[in-house]
């Protein structure tokens, strides 16, 4: 009975038994989702940069005046950080009253050689003038006492700029009296790519996303 009993009993995990299976299968399915995480990754760069290439390409071409914020990155040579009229627009534009986050298409028009603001919604306007665009932007900040003589705080995904290393301080002082522009192309959905930095009629071209 005892040689019966010992020979009955379960063999040890550790020469025998099916966790060394488990642990080989589970090996083989952890390989296969770092495969598949990395692929997946590698399909949005990807998709991200024909985005961005198509916009760039094919979206309509606008210039609107700039002004600095930040000029230095520690992570990638120089950039400004741009703020715009529209970056800033009045209280009174937008109906009902925002909230942090929310996104909004602004109306644009062309008069007297600039852009201005002449409207916001919360949904794409169905008919646009050809002497109009309309921007997507997200809310950045309301003020919490918020009235028709106060102001909401945008961004539209055109607040950076990286220019070539050491020129970010140069090119801060000359947007400080107005001679630095951007070049966008925006797309039919409201959004925008900055295309190229204009320094006093001197072009600094995008860097490419890859």
């Amino acid at each position: 009975m005892r040689e019966a009993d010992l020979s009955a009993a379960p063999s040890s995990p550790i020469t025998g038994g099916p966790l060394p299976v488990i642990h080989a299968a589970l090996a083989k399915w952890r390989t296969a989702l770092v495969a598949l995480v990395a692929a997946v990754q590698a399909l949005v760069l990807v998709y991200m940069v024909a985005d961005r290439e198509s916009l760039l390409a094919s979206g309509r071409h606008i210039t609107l005046d700039v002004r600095p914020v930040d000029p230095r990155s520690l992570f990638r040579g120089d950039y400004v950080i741009l703020s715009y009229d529209i970056s800033r627009l009045p209280a009174a534009l937008f109906n009902p009253m925002p909230t942090n986050g929310n996104r909004h298409y602004v109306r644009m028009k062309h008069e007297a050689g600039t852009w201005k603001a002449v409207a916001v919604s919360n949904a794409m306007p169905g008919k646009v003038a050809d002497d109009e665009i309309v921007l997507a932007g997200h809310v950045r900040y309301v003020p919490p006492d918020v009235g028709a003589e106060s102001f909401v705080l945008m961004s539209y995904g055109i607040e950076s700029f990286f220019v070539p290393e050491g020129t970010g301080k140069e090119i801060e002082q000359e947007i400080r009296p107005g001679r630095v522009k951007v070049d966008l192309a925006v797309a039919g959905s409201g959004e925008a790519a900055i295309k190229a930095l204009v320094v006093d009629g001197a072009r600094i071209e995008a860097e490419p996303l890859l």
